[in-house]
């Protein structure tokens, strides 16, 4: 969802050459969602650290008792 909002945001500034190479594409959401997945994420290394952290904290509390 998010992939098809950013495509209609930036089809009011894209040239006519680039929308029509797009909609050639057989799947432009499918192929940028997969490139998307291949790259290297920082928010998700964000995220499992904040989850290791809280579970950790979680595990002080509960040793705690």
């Amino acid at each position: 969802m998010n992939f098809y909002e950013i495509l209609v945001e930036m089809a009011g500034v894209l040239s006519d050459g680039v929308l029509e190479n797009l909609l050639q594409r057989r799947n432009i959401l499918t192929e940028l969602y997969d490139l998307w997945l291949k790259k290297n994420d920082s928010c998700y290394m964000e995220m499992q650290g904040h989850v290791r952290d809280e579970i950790e904290n979680i595990a002080k509390e509960f040793g705690g008792r």
